[in-house]
């Protein structure tokens, strides 16, 4: 890869395999989250993270949990309708896409603006990181 734009090829390759990786980890503790809700044992925190919700208004959202602090009566559908936008940028797959684009088209196209997408696929996923750790507290 040649050396293009304000980053080198080395930068380049270590930003792009750190947004991939983000990318995946947070893909599969998504997919961990869902499952719980398709179980019936969808938990304070599994909610913020889906709907983007506080973890004092998931109350007014859904309903009172169950005794174990649990909601069981919740489905997918119901989290789509109580998505806030902070939701669709902790578990919306469309930035998670536009972030994977962003993190491979300085592979395939050797211009300085594809390097601009890898940083903002980067801040994207930065964003979404500490988005949810803030939810979690």
């Amino acid at each position: 890869m040649l050396s293009y734009g304000p980053l080198n090829a080395f930068t380049v390759a270590a930003l792009a395999m750190a947004v991939l990786l983000s990318v995946f980890v947070r893909r599969i503790g998504l997919s961990a989250r869902r499952r719980k809700v398709l179980e019936g044992e969808a938990r304070a925190d599994d909610l913020a993270e889906l709907t983007g919700l506080s973890v004092g208004d998931l109350q007014d959202a859904f309903g009172p949990p169950d005794m174990d602090l649990v909601w069981r009566h919740i489905t997918l559908a119901d989290i789509k309708r109580a998505r806030t936008k902070q939701g669709e940028l902790f578990s919306g797959g469309i930035l998670d896409a536009a972030s994977l684009a962003g993190a491979l088209l300085p592979f395939f196209v050797h211009h300085g603006l594809a390097q601009l997408g890898l940083v903002f696929a980067a801040l994207i996923q930065a964003a979404a990181w500490l988005g949810t750790a803030s939810k979690r507290s």
